[in-house]
């Protein structure tokens, strides 16, 4: 569903293309906290946990304006939800930030080691490739 923010227009149809953004928000967030749990503590960067703090704050943050507004808009009178605009575009704003940072906070993960075999419609076996690919940035 999260892709959709990229077919959905929030001028036709506001609550899909904010819903979209939302679910991509709150399950992107639910996805780099599991990065964190399943990789050993030794390959977590220095401040990686206070980040992955700060990045739930915004992310959260963000649902709760986004659902808070969505809740209370008056679409008859064109009323706005409680929630003053510079909030919720801070939180907005902010976790486009996070996008930035969250890369280099990722926890470092060994290089991936791949083999690939290819076989002939006949049967027989043409090669045996062994790639090894370089994590991002080295790492």
């Amino acid at each position: 569903f999260a892709c959709l923010i990229f077919v959905i227009q929030a001028d036709e149809w506001p609550a899909g293309h904010t819903a979209a953004f939302v679910q991509k928000v709150v399950f992107g967030y639910i996805a780099y906290v599991a990065n964190f749990i399943e990789t050993d503590e030794s390959t977590h960067r220095t401040g990686s946990w206070v980040f992955l703090g700060l990045f739930g704050i915004v992310s959260s943050g963000f649902f709760c304006c986004a659902f808070v507004q969505f809740q209370f808009y008056d679409e008859l009178t064109n009323t706005p939800g409680p929630i003053p605009w510079f909030v919720t575009a801070g939180f907005d704003y902010s976790w486009f930030a996070c996008l930035v940072v969250q890369g280099f906070m990722r926890p470092r993960a060994p290089d991936i080691i791949c083999a690939l075999s290819l076989r002939l419609h006949d049967g027989s076996e043409l090669s045996v490739l062994q790639a090894e690919v370089a994590s991002v940035a080295g790492f």
